[in-house]
């Protein structure tokens, strides 16, 4: 598994982050410019349970005060492809959405082989990377001020079968849970704690029944698990 650094910016004077900003993939050069472009929102309307109105006004306000591009996604992967095309335009990228969305912005901007910030708007079901990792504000308005103003820090990335990840990496257990809580968004009243706990009663009780076979690639050599 390989690591790349990738930046994000916090609050003013605090450690906390909420902006992708500049990235590092080893054995790869990659193409940092100057001076950024204009900058692209993505929004993805199903977050939330396609709550979307109160962020939806917000952002599109704060977007044509910043004279940003703003678009809706309406297909699965169209946030990745749209934020690799706007990093390859050197272009910053704002998200709005869960970490699904978020997931699929950063695989677009690290492979595009551009350095460009990423501002993260949580608006999901679970919001981890969001609001426990990064500490981002839980209140729409002041999340979206922060992704348009914030201050730059570096966090790190993995990459494994090819896809990046900046939050978590789950084997086994966690990514069966995972796969369960996806399926479970269809049905009423599930979302937030209520999503993963049911999930996760759901695989220990029906679906867990093997265990995953490891090969990581570390410094030294490869090690099967």
């Amino acid at each position: 598994m390989n690591l790349a650094l990738v930046t994000i910016p916090s609050r003013p004077g605090r450690e906390a982050t909420n902006m992708i900003q500049s990235l590092q993939i080893p054995g790869k050069e990659l193409n940092m410019e100057t001076e950024p472009g204009q900058p692209l929102v993505i929004l993805n309307p199903a977050a939330n349970r396609g709550n979307m109105h109160k962020h939806r006004a917000l952002v599109r306000s704060r977007a044509e005060q910043a004279k940003a591009q703003y678009l809706e996604t309406r297909l699965q992967g169209e946030a990745k492809e749209r934020a690799m095309q706007a990093a390859r335009e050197n272009r910053p990228v704002i998200i709005v959405g869960g970490d699904g969305s978020v997931h699929e912005v950063v695989n677009g901007i690290l492979a595009s082989g551009n350095r460009v910030p990423l501002g993260i708007v949580a608006a999901g079901s679970g919001n981890d990377f969001a609001w426990n990792t990064l500490k981002l504000p839980h209140d729409p308005a002041e999340a979206i001020e922060r992704a348009f103003a914030g201050q730059l820090i570096d966090v790190d990335a993995g990459i494994v079968n090819e896809r990046y990840f900046v939050n978590s990496l789950g084997i086994g257990l966690d990514a069966d849970i995972a796969v369960a809580a996806t399926m479970l968004k269809k049905y009423p009243f599930m979302s937030g704690a209520r999503l993963y706990y049911a999930a996760t009663l759901k695989q220990l009780l029906f679906g867990y029944h093997r265990c995953p076979w490891l090969s990581l690639d570390l410094v030294g050599g490869q090690h099967p698990a």
